[in-house]
């Protein structure tokens, strides 16, 4: 095994599906610090001109019940504060001072623990941290397994079976057998692979091995000229399968290329009818969400200039909320009972203060109601984030059709029925398939199809229908149970 210059092409998509890892924790990351800093500029609006008193923490509290609201009684009221951030939870019968927002009593917070920005992000970058630290585990593995195989080290001769990963469809498993193994013994070990190199499945194969074939080792193994690259160490037999009894080692044949490549039109991104869908969905939700929030932002502006009046809030019932208003109109002095929606969250009593509609005196809209921007923002914050994540998804689609594409015609044949489509050589044993796929190509007869790409589990190969000039796309999988319809 000699060294190339790059990474191969097996450890370069085992490397940059890492990449991709930490490029959407990294667009979680920013989504999270941009909605930290509307609910801090929300919180520094709410409590801005706050009055500091002193209140009582509530007999019947206890901490440590995963609630980081903390009930209190200023007087004879007991109201909810806020949610605890940085603050130390206090414990019941303390005294503790409290900031009470102006003109809503009901809002409270705890002395010193405004909302703190960084040390919420603090508490968010762990996953950006987890995906990097990852992403750097996986380019040390590529480079130690790129240095075993061009190493002076000893080479084991040993015999293996590639078989479907127990974890994924699109993985495959190496697992190595000793020479003289017994027909039904475990295996030594077996090796997690970034690529199975288009070998047959479930057919035993002369390997040869560089390394020490033991849990956690690294091994890299090659069969003839192709090189099988680990995707990570070898782990333990496990509940594997034993070797087969009765088979001979049987050399792979290479997937013949095709005498005459059909010509086929590569599929465009922007005109499949999927993403034109999901295009013009987003288009529309985004239109709506735009002239939506600015219709709201009119409404708030207008409503900031109502004039303000204090009120007692007389509590909830079966008709909503209401508050007991006092105000001036028309250069007189008047009171009035007026609804104002959900005022759940609001302790009753008087010292509240409403915005009264100069138009309409019989409308009125708690303060409160203005300092709410944090569910639009969230909203359209996680919209963006899973825009931009399925048009990354799907531009990186299409590079790998386009790659797959790009290669050399070969002639695979298919078999299996509608329930799933196996696709091998014309030279592999009858019970031996390269991969299999989706039932559709099993449709086009049992003629030999001219495929591109990388017919193996996990790879993405095209395909021509018959009598069509539309190249087929279709994703290799190792197990074919995970192909049958549903059936209850």
């Amino acid at each position: 095994m000699s060294r190339r210059a790059g990474r191969p092409d097996p450890l370069r998509r085992l490397v940059r599906r890492s990449d991709r890892r930490c490029v959407v924790a990294a667009g979680w990351f920013v989504l999270v610090a941009f909605l930290n800093a509307a609910g801090q500029h929300t919180e520094d609006r709410i409590f801005e001109g706050a009055t500091v008193v002193s209140a009582t923490v509530d007999a019947g509290y206890r901490p440590g019940t995963g609630d980081l609201t903390v009930p209190v009684r200023i007087g004879e009221r007991r109201v909810e504060t806020r949610s605890v951030y940085d603050a130390p939870l206090p414990v019941p019968g303390e005294t503790v001072l409290v900031e009470v927002a102006a003109g809503q009593p009901g809002v409270v917070r705890l002395t010193g623990s405004s909302y703190a920005l960084p040390a919420d992000l603090a508490r968010q970058v762990g996953p950006l941290l987890v995906c990097g630290v990852l992403a750097a585990g996986r380019r040390r593995f590529a480079r130690q397994a790129m240095a075993r195989a061009a190493g002076e080290g000893p080479t084991f001769g040993l015999v293996g079976t590639i078989r479907p990963s127990p974890i994924s469809r699109f993985r495959c498993q190496l697992d190595l057998y000793g020479l003289d193994a017994a027909n039904g013994a475990p295996p030594v070990v077996s090796v997690p692979l970034a690529a199975t190199a288009g070998l047959p499945l479930e057919v035993p194969l002369a390997v040869e091995c560089k390394g020490v074939p033991r849990p956690y080792g690294l091994l890299v193994s090659r069969v003839g000229d192709t090189v099988l690259w680990p995707s990570a160490p070898a782990t333990g037999a496990g509940r594997r399968p034993g070797r087969a009894a009765g088979q001979a080692l049987v050399p792979p044949a290479a997937l013949p290329l095709a005498t005459a490549p059909p010509p086929v039109a590569a599929p465009r991104l922007l005109t499949r009818r999927g993403v034109l869908v999901a295009i013009a969905a987003l288009v529309a939700l985004a239109s709506v969400a735009v002239l939506g929030r600015i219709g709201v932002a009119r409404d708030d502006d207008r409503r900031a200039s109502w004039p303000q009046a204090p009120a007692t809030v007389l509590g909830s019932s079966s008709d909503g909320c209401s508050v007991d208003v006092s105000y001036r109109a028309a250069g007189e002095e008047r009171r009035a009972v007026v609804p104002v929606g959900d005022c759940s969250t609001i302790a009753e009593g008087p010292g509240h203060l409403v915005l009264v509609d100069p138009e309409d005196p019989d409308r009125a809209l708690l303060l409160s109601a203005l300092y709410d921007p944090w569910t639009p923002l969230g909203w359209a914050g996680f919209a963006c984030f899973v825009a931009l994540w399925w048009a990354g998804d799907e531009l990186h689609r299409h590079r790998r059709i386009r790659a797959a594409m790009a290669g050399a015609w070969r002639r695979v044949v298919v078999a299996g029925d509608g329930d799933r489509t196996v696709l091998r050589a014309e030279g592999d044993p009858p019970g031996a398939a390269r991969c299999y796929s989706s039932s559709a190509i099993a449709t086009w007869g049992r003629e030999p199809v001219a495929v591109a790409g990388d017919v193996e589990p996990g790879g993405t190969f095209v395909s021509r229908q018959p009598g069509s000039a539309r190249a087929v796309e279709h994703r290799g999988r190792g197990r074919a149970e995970l192909d049958l319809p549903f059936r209850r």
